[in-house]
């Protein structure tokens, strides 16, 4: 994110790249249905794939994050959820 950390997107060693959702906990809650995740593997001769997939994750994030403040990083995230929240009703 801001600080040049982001905890979108991923690489392992291992050659796969995962996206996951920006909050520490992604079970379901009382209700709540558990958030989705995407996990694709690579063969290991196709490992600058994942390497560049979570470079370009990671400056995407910095670039659309660029000058907010942790306290505006965590407010985001809070609206965002809510919005999928929103979302998801309608939806249901």
């Amino acid at each position: 994110m801001a600080s040049g950390s982001s905890s979108k997107g991923s690489a392992s060693g291992s050659g796969s790249v995962s996206r996951r959702a920006p909050r520490a906990s992604r079970e379901g809650g009382a209700g709540r249905p558990a958030r989705r995740r995407l996990d694709v593997a690579f063969l290991p001769a196709a490992q600058p794939v994942p390497s560049a997939l979570s470079e370009a994750l990671n400056d995407y994030d910095r670039a659309r994050f660029a000058g907010f403040t942790q306290e505006e990083l965590v407010q985001y995230a809070v609206l965002a959820e809510k919005m999928q929240e929103n979302m998801r009703r309608v939806l249901r």
